[in-house]
């Protein structure tokens, strides 16, 4: 059984040792730098109270939701497109 055992222990070292060639690959990973400006995305502090509201007021308040979300909605495809032309740079080759 030892005998066996041995044999066995000899192939698979002998194995191991084979003239294979071994690829390694580097990566690098650039973090691109995202101006603190792309985040825009305002938002309404304090909200009036709701019991003294008129209508009047209610539409100037959507008006300025609907203002938010569209800066705010500019400001991320600004960065989606940001990031993308940085993944561009980035990805091809040298």
């Amino acid at each position: 059984m030892k005998k066996v055992a041995a044999l066995f222990l000899l192939l698979f070292l002998g194995a191991c040792g084979s003239n294979s060639t071994h690829v390694i690959s580097s990566q690098s990973f650039v973090i691109p730098n995202v101006p603190s400006t792309m985040f825009n995305c305002p938002v309404i502090e304090q909200w009036p109270n709701s019991d003294e509201l008129t209508d009047l007021d209610v539409a100037r308040l959507l008006v300025e939701l609907q203002r938010n979300n569209l800066t705010c909605r500019n400001s991320i495809d600004a960065l989606r497109e940001f990031l993308s032309r940085a993944t561009q740079v980035t990805s091809s080759p040298q």
